[in-house]
């Protein structure tokens, strides 16, 4: 499956985001309209609730035909209006001729609604003498003990008066096809700027990976051939010399091959990891190799190794990466701990992840050097580190490793001295 551009991941996230917070926005607005509607409406019925209260009180009894005549002359014909008192029974209905016998509406949520708190209205609901949905609003006068209650048949002229108006919904959808383009416009322009950008970081970086690699290569070379040169040019030089100019020479050839290597490695690790093919490894069984090759330097330097990590401790991996990591680290703690230090490997079961130890109780280094350490050809003493043999690409080829495991790599000094790595290897 073709994986997304920049820009396209970059405008539908932000999309999305418009999206939603237009949505909300809509369904806020309409939400809050058709309440504000709903309540336009139920304040006109109460307005007829208590007008009808001012004829009874004017008549000074519930008086049917005047209630009828002031109905029919002031209020919608599909008005209707009941009155109740507080038992429940209906004293007056303008639809019902026969209200006396109607079943009492004490049950009635508007009713309820209105003796607790004086006023009660329910949108939508069926009547059960008409079998007409109304909108009703009641509303209770404790003085006379009635409730009155107006309703209006809950029909499509009604629903017309409660739907929210769609204007605004089609304004905000119009904003947002807007947005869209100016959006897609934005976004070409700033991931053009962000290639462009890491066009130029990408080409500094193998300026300075190019200078770096030819400062390196300088030193073997132009000792290989200022050797070379003497022994070409001179036909009686001593034999002791010639010996020496050679080994020398091919201990500058092995420093080459070693920078060469060492830089096929990370190009691979970085521009072509697929390169590497994976499989289950067993990563004490790999430690024990690497421990075995080097098990001559480590006597040679007087160095002791604890190795704690058990056979078992099995990663899906490459074998030649995970020893390239413990290799160089063990090659590191050799050359720079110090002789006569101790070295420590272990490991730790994280679930999904292995967390590795790899610490010396060696001399360790300079604090302000310990986040430079992975860096590509950085060394804590140059001169020292070249004549060495160090390529000054083992940590960085180490870090690399890590990461193409799905690890983090980092170091740090130890309180009591020497240096300590500790890096996870996914499962």
């Amino acid at each position: 499956m073709r994986r997304l551009s920049l820009g396209t991941r970059l405008y539908i996230s932000i999309l999305s985001l418009f999206i939603i917070t237009v949505a909300i926005s809509i369904f806020v607005q309409r939400y809050a309209e058709g309440n504000y509607r709903k309540a336009v409406i139920d304040e006109r019925l109460q307005s007829y609730n208590a007008r009808v209260m001012d004829v009874v009180n004017h008549s000074g009894s519930i008086n049917g035909d005047a209630l009828n005549a002031y109905i029919e002359a002031h209020f919608l014909d599909d008005l209707r209006l009941t009155i109740i008192d507080e038992k429940g029974n209906v004293a007056y209905d303008n639809i019902s001729h026969d209200y006396a016998a109607m079943t009492n509406h004490l049950d009635r949520r508007e009713v309820q609604d209105a003796l607790k708190s004086g006023h009660g209205t329910v949108t939508e609901r069926a009547s059960s003498s008409t079998s007409q949905e109304y909108f009703y609003s009641a509303n209770y006068y404790p003085h006379h003990g009635l409730i009155i209650r107006s309703a209006l048949p809950y029909d499509a002229n009604l629903i017309s008066q409660l739907s929210p108006s769609t204007l605004y919904m089609w304004l905000i959808i119009l904003v947002l096809l807007l947005l869209m383009a100016v959006l897609r416009f934005f976004v070409k322009r700033m991931v053009s700027r962000l290639e462009h950008q890491k066009a130029l970081e990408r080409l500094q970086v193998r300026r300075e990976l190019t200078q770096n690699i030819a400062h390196e290569l300088k030193t073997p070379i132009t000792s290989i051939l200022a050797y070379l040169d003497t022994l070409v040019s001179q036909d009686d030089i001593d034999e002791q010399v010639r010996d020496r100019f050679l080994n020398n020479s091919y201990k500058q050839a092995q420093l080459l091959a070693s920078l060469v290597r060492d830089m096929s490695v990370i190009n691979r690790l970085e521009y072509r990891s697929s390169y590497y093919q994976v499989e289950p490894v067993d990563v004490g069984d790999v430690i024990a190799n690497v421990l075995a090759d080097v098990a001559i330097h480590l006597d040679e330097h007087r160095i002791t190794c604890s190795d704690t990590v058990p056979t078992g401790t099995v990663i899906t991996g490459n074998r030649n990466l995970l020893y390239g990591i413990f290799r160089n680290l063990v090659d590191n703690a050799i050359q720079y701990a110090g002789d006569g230090c101790a070295i420590e490997i272990s490991a730790t079961d994280k679930g999904q992840a292995y967390l590795f130890t790899f610490q010396d109780n060696g001399r360790g280094v300079g604090q302000e050097h310990i986040d430079f350490l992975f860096d590509r050809f950085y060394r804590v003493d140059k001169g020292r580190d070249r004549g060495m043999g160090s390529t000054g690409l083992g940590l960085s080829i180490v870090k690399n490793a890590v990461q193409f495991h799905g690890g983090v790599i980092q170091a740090r000094n130890l309180p009591r001295g020497g240096l300590k790595f500790t890096f996870t290897l996914n499962k």
